[in-house]
């Protein structure tokens, strides 16, 4: 039976999640009034993780959705089309919780590894 571990795609999927929200993270620390260049887009946009555009789409609702990130605004239209709008857009505790917990177990699981790699 497989799992989501041996699951490459679902294992790509839950990375991006994470590296979506790390960056969201680090973006805490941007001065946006003295940096008023930075674009949020740039470090958490599609062309940024590197992934599709209805992919990270769905990433931003699902994230939204599960409480991870506020401030994004979607907006569907007649024609089932939809736009994204993230100019707002922040981790929130839930999500920094999230990171934390994930950050914790893939320690974990690196030791582990570590571990099983010395004892062959």
């Amino acid at each position: 039976m497989e799992t989501i571990a041996d699951n490459k795609d679902m294992t790509a999927a839950f990375k991006t999640i994470y590296k979506l929200l790390n960056r969201l993270e680090k973006s805490l620390d941007v001065d946006k009034e003295t940096h008023r260049g930075f674009k949020i887009s740039d470090e958490i946009g599609h062309e940024a993780l590197d992934i599709s555009y209805p992919r990270w789409k769905e990433y931003i609702t699902m994230l939204r959705d599960a409480g991870y990130i506020d401030g994004v605004r979607i907006k569907s239209f007649i024609d089932g089309t939809s736009s994204v709008d993230i100019s707002e857009i922040r981790i929130t505790l839930q999500g920094l919780q999230y990171l934390a917990e994930n950050t914790m177990m893939l320690r974990t699981y690196k030791m582990i590894k570590g571990i099983k790699d010395i004892i062959k």
